[in-house]
This record gives structure tokens, sequence and C-alpha cells, in this order.
């Protein structure tokens, strides 16, 4: 990456409380370096939503902090 900023506690409990929920392992990927078995990289992967956008034609989407809701 070519930069970053560092979190706040109160920034990872947020994201913690909102993501941990929906989380599934089949979705989840830990990236190992083979020499000293160190973690170095983590992916996070979320279902689509494609399902749940065609079921609400298009009615019942907001946004709410950059996240899209849908009301079903």
């Amino acid at each position: 990456m070519y930069g970053f900023v560092e979190l706040s506690e109160r920034q990872i409990d947020y994201y913690v409380d909102m993501y941990i929920p929906m989380l599934r392992l089949e979705f989840l990927t830990l990236v190992i370096r083979q020499e000293d078995n160190k973690l170095i990289g983590v992916g996070i992967g979320l279902p689509s939503i494609a399902k749940a956008l065609q079921k609400a034609r298009g009615g019942g989407l907001s946004l709410q902090d950059g996240i899209i809701c849908i009301k079903l």
C-alpha cells in the first residue's frame, strides 16, 4: 500500500461490531509466511448482495455510513 492511517480503538470496535456478524469462515483467507509461520496478510470477503438487490427491485435502499442498507 502507498500509505495507511492507523485505526483508533473506537474505530476498530465499530468495524468489528458491524462486520463480524456477516463474516463467514469460508470467505476468510489468512496469508502465512512459510519461513517463520508469521501472519502477513488477511483477506475478508463478504457475501454478494445481488440477490437482495434483485428482490428489493431497487426499492427500500438507503445509504448509511457509506453502506447500502436494504430494507426487505
